[in-house]
């Protein structure tokens, strides 16, 4: 039986989620009220940077439907539970810069996109609550979209997968991805 029911905030999060597993992972996560970059399931994420107050993590394949367009996805997150940029404090800050300068030399980035997601997740179509930064480097072999707002169309799309989604979850399906 699930800790507390979903809040807007959360189902608006599963809405976003692109494969069943991310969405499993996600609404258990949530009835759980576990955070998944508070507590790092080392299993699944590949860390490839940790310090004192960040973590950064390759996207499992599993989690994402980018796989194919993209050379490199990595998400970078505060180790608490921070929600936006001024949360954070001056150490925190310095130790974002010593990640990035870290990414940059061990994959030799030469282009792609950082992007933020910030505060409440329904303002930036983020499926994860807690301030983080992504890295994408595309493979220049597709179209990569990096949506701040979808349009009605889009919403249609992805309130019928989610629909989708929640039936298995209900039914108690475990990905065997995860």
């Amino acid at each position: 039986m699930p800790k507390h029911s979903l809040s807007r905030e959360e189902t608006e999060c599963l809405r976003g989620c692109s494969t069943y597993p991310q969405y499993h992972k996600m609404r258990e996560g949530f009835e759980n009220e576990v955070c998944p970059f508070c507590i790092v399931n080392r299993k699944l994420n590949e860390i490839l940077y940790e310090g004192d107050y960040w973590v950064a993590w390759k996207v499992p394949p599993a989690l994402t439907t980018r796989q194919s367009t993209l050379d490199l996805q990595i998400v970078f997150f505060p180790k608490y539970h921070a929600r936006h940029l001024n949360d954070l404090t001056i150490n925190e800050r310095e130790e974002y810069w010593k990640v990035i300068d870290w990414v940059y030399k061990k994959f030799k980035i030469r282009g792609g996109a950082f992007f933020t997601r910030v505060g409440d997740m329904r303002y930036n179509v983020g499926t994860v609550p807690h301030l983080h930064f992504n890295l994408y480097v595309p493979n220049r072999e597709g179209e990569v979209i990096i949506p701040l707002q979808k349009s009605k169309e889009m919403w249609a799309e992805h309130d019928l997968r989610m629909q989708s989604f929640a039936k298995r979850y209900e039914m108690s399906e475990v990905p065997e991805e995860i």
